[in-house]
């Protein structure tokens, strides 16, 4: 009937409504979540690595890393970390990364773009440190270095500061541990003290000639 005919048309009218209203609340809501979502920091709060407190070696390795602070955000939960690879990134400093590794004993950061070991010479616990085929340049950058206790293998070969010093750069690099090293031992120590506080460079343990002329600088 006409009326009947009538009744359905308006039920599907409201129905029509009912589902265009409900179209755009959903709009309405994804505009709000995209809307918040632009609000939001860009930084993180949920780290994943914060998830990993027992965690003893990481490999972040070939990863175009370019911020240190963001690559290792979270690592200071992980205080069994001992080993970490960052090597062939596009990292250019590393000068808060002590307040993240503070346990970390191997660190290898070949292959990035740093100038300068400036926040390295606060990590304490390191005893292997390699710095190979970056972009160091002078004896300044890395001094620091100097003052590692446990330091005993440190690799810079690849280094402009490599060409710079020539023939002399084993012997420069190794003189930067020998204020904080030599004062410990005796007068008439021997090479074979010597050269056991000396960390290996370049994957070489120094010389005779290296430290006799190192001796000289000494005493």
């Amino acid at each position: 009937s006409i009326g009947e005919s009538a009744g359905l048309a308006l039920d599907k009218n409201i129905e029509k409504d009912g589902n265009l209203s409900n179209e755009e609340s959903k709009k309405d809501g994804s505009d709000s979540s995209q809307e918040e979502a632009r609000q939001r920091p860009l930084y993180p709060q949920f780290l994943p690595l914060s998830m990993m407190p027992n965690l003893v070696s990481l490999s972040l390795a070939h990863n175009d890393l370019v911020n240190s602070e963001t690559a290792l955000a979270g690592l200071s939960s992980s205080p069994f970390l001992t080993t970490l690879d960052l090597s062939f990134n596009k990292l250019s400093s590393m000068e808060n990364a002590f307040k993240m590794l503070g346990n970390v004993k191997t660190l290898i950061l070949t292959g990035n773009c740093i100038k300068s070991a400036k926040g390295l010479d606060r990590l304490y616990s390191l005893q292997h440190l390699s710095l190979d085929r970056n972009e160091i340049k002078d004896l300044a950058a890395i001094a620091g270095l100097g003052g590692l206790p446990e330091l005993s293998h440190l690799d810079l070969d690849g280094n402009p500061l490599q060409k710079k010093h020539r023939k002399k750069y084993r012997v420069d690099v190794l003189n930067l541990f020998r204020e904080t090293r030599f004062p410990s031992l005796p007068p008439n120590a021997t090479f074979r003290q010597l050269l056991h506080i000396l960390p290996v460079l370049d994957g070489e343990i120094a010389t005779k000639k290296e430290l006799l002329g190192l001796r000289w600088l000494t005493f």
